[in-house]
């Protein structure tokens, strides 16, 4: 099950918006190189367990964890960012 609507965002900046009646529509704006990846990579439209995933033969690919933008809350220090290891991009 994917993330619900919100505003989303990853450590590194990458950012992902899920709207529509049933989360269908989704926007990402993924920034290769603070997320370390290349210019060959390509972001995956919708969330993996909550994670941004992307795939890339060149690098490898990667993922990251996407965390609820609050508005007036700061991201660095969450404690939502200890969470569990990404996973393995197919």
């Amino acid at each position: 099950m994917g993330l619900p609507n919100g505003h989303y965002i990853t450590e590194s900046g990458s950012e992902m918006r899920i709207s529509g009646e049933h989360g269908g529509i989704s926007t990402v704006d993924f920034d290769w190189l603070e997320e370390g990846g290349c210019f060959d990579c390509a972001p995956e439209p919708y969330d993996q367990d909550g994670y941004l995933v992307w795939h890339c033969a060149e690098c490898g690919g990667s993922a990251a964890a996407l965390h609820l933008v609050v508005p007036n809350v700061k991201l660095s220090g969450s404690p939502a960012l200890s969470a569990s290891p990404a996973p393995t991009p197919c």
